[in-house]
């Protein structure tokens, strides 16, 4: 019976925790523009919006740089992404969940619905693929 039960629970535990499911989030309508990065400071974000924001490092270990396989995405979804230095990104509230660079962040009124881990390897395929960070974002947001 204790088998049985120690069973169940891994099951659970690894379905559970593989059936992620996503609500798509609508970003403010200005971010459906162009495609490009803006420059922003820790004082410029805005609680009432939901934008995306890529936070990033002076420096890039990457085969291919990310900001250009992030660009190329924004500008086929023509989304405007918030850009930052992470330096500058300790400053606001959101670093106390994200706390490698680079990275890309979904915010809604303030609170962060999901990023891209730059320390988690199952993420590093987004960083490098533009069909694969269009997908990671296509389940994420509502495109316009």
């Amino acid at each position: 019976m204790k088998k049985i039960i120690i069973l169940l629970l891994i099951t659970f535990a690894v379905v559970g925790c593989t059936n992620t499911t996503y609500k798509k989030v609508k970003l403010s309508s200005i971010y459906y523009n162009e495609g490009n990065f803006i420059d922003i400071k820790a004082s410029d974000l805005k609680d009432k919006e939901t934008y995306l924001l890529f936070t990033y490092n002076s420096y890039c270990n990457f085969e291919i740089p990310c900001d250009e396989v992030f660009l190329s995405v924004m500008k086929d979804l023509k989304i405007d992404v918030l850009k930052m230095p992470f330096e500058e990104f300790k400053k606001t509230s959101l670093y106390e969940k994200v706390k490698y660079a680079p990275s890309i962040i979904i915010v809604k009124n303030n609170e962060i619905i999901d990023f891209l881990d730059a320390n988690k390897d199952e993420d590093l395929k987004y960083y490098q693929n533009s069909k694969e960070f269009a997908s990671w974002l296509k389940e994420r947001l509502v495109i316009e």
